[in-house]
């Protein structure tokens, strides 16, 4: 079962040496119940909501800092995509490029990286271990 970051943190606060901390509540499933956070507060156990991805998507900072944006991909026609999480004024960047078809630089990472010929890349493409050229 995956946890989010809040009932990882709980189940660690509640644990005692045992893993039997007193007052330790129990949801029927044996996940530890986050729905009363009011017994964390003195001991400042920080917590946050965890937003769907629609959410983060959506959410007006996210809007405002320009984090989605959209490109032009040669299959899926226009997509919404991350944008630069750095922003710096001198030099701005941007999203220049779709994400790649797969194999679509297999060929050139072999001849430019690995100095193999285009016979040797035909070998590979002949005897399965690469796709077909696109």
């Amino acid at each position: 079962m995956q946890f989010d970051r809040r009932d990882a943190k709980l189940r660690h606060l509640y644990s005692g040496p045992r893993g039997d901390g007193p007052g330790r509540p129990k949801t029927y499933d044996g996940t530890v119940d986050v729905s009363d956070l009011s017994r964390f507060e003195p001991v400042d156990a920080g917590d946050a909501d965890i937003a769907l991805s629609s959410q983060v998507v959506n959410h007006p900072q996210v809007q405002a800092r320009g984090m989605i944006v959209e490109s032009e991909h040669p299959v899926a026609g226009k997509v919404q995509v991350v944008g630069v999480p750095v922003k710096l004024s001198e030099t701005p960047g941007s999203v220049r490029e779709p994400a790649p078809l797969l194999g679509q630089h297999t060929e050139e990472v072999l001849h430019e990286y690995l100095g193999m010929t285009d016979a040797e890349i035909a070998v590979l493409r002949q005897e399965g271990v690469i796709g077909t050229k696109r």
